[in-house]
């Protein structure tokens, strides 16, 4: 099995970039400050299954009325999304909560206004997972440099630093919704 570099997985996502339309920045409830490693990885996997609760909430909330659409066709209805989560080593200060980055596309139209995405985020990321409403979402301009940003530590499974959320990234093959 091939170990892949940082760079493989930069390269790989940024082929994929031109679906996405927002990036957004939510923070957990959690802080790596001063906690042992093990404390640590299980602040990595509650994160994702936040995450991947608040993506699937969202899927059926942007297609209320035709959710099974998302689970049956998830290659042209599910969002696409990219995710990583930040902020997991142990020496980071206290102020710094543990956070997603996550670029997401493959949305219909109504659902493309920056306020519109940021307020049903935040109702399923902090009202249904409990986590903080520090959200702060944008439009995406197809920058490579911001491919680069979100992975710019460690992505490597398995590892306490930063890290792609890979159970939360979904990239479609026949996205009904992309430009």
């Amino acid at each position: 099995m091939r170990d892949y570099t940082n760079k493989d997985v930069t390269d790989w996502l940024n082929n994929e970039r031109h679906i996405m339309t927002h990036y957004i920045v939510a923070h957990t409830q959690y802080s790596a400050k001063d906690k042992p490693i093990v404390a640590i990885e299980d602040i990595k996997s509650k994160t994702g299954q936040y995450l991947n609760h608040a993506l699937n909430r969202m899927a059926k909330r942007i297609h209320k009325g035709h959710g099974n659409r998302v689970t049956r066709r998830p290659d042209e209805y599910r969002p696409a999304t990219i995710a990583t989560i930040e902020g997991l080593k142990p020496s980071e200060m206290g102020k710094v909560s543990v956070h997603i980055n996550l670029m997401i596309g493959n949305l219909p139209e109504k659902w493309r206004n920056p306020a519109r995405l940021a307020t049903l985020f935040e109702y399923c990321w902090a009202d249904k997972c409990g986590q903080r409403r520090n959200i702060m979402t944008q439009n995406y301009d197809d920058r490579p440099d911001l491919t680069f940003y979100i992975c710019k530590e460690n992505t490597q499974p398995g590892s306490i630093s930063d890290s792609l959320a890979l159970e939360a990234t979904h990239l479609p093959r026949s996205p009904l919704f992309a430009d």
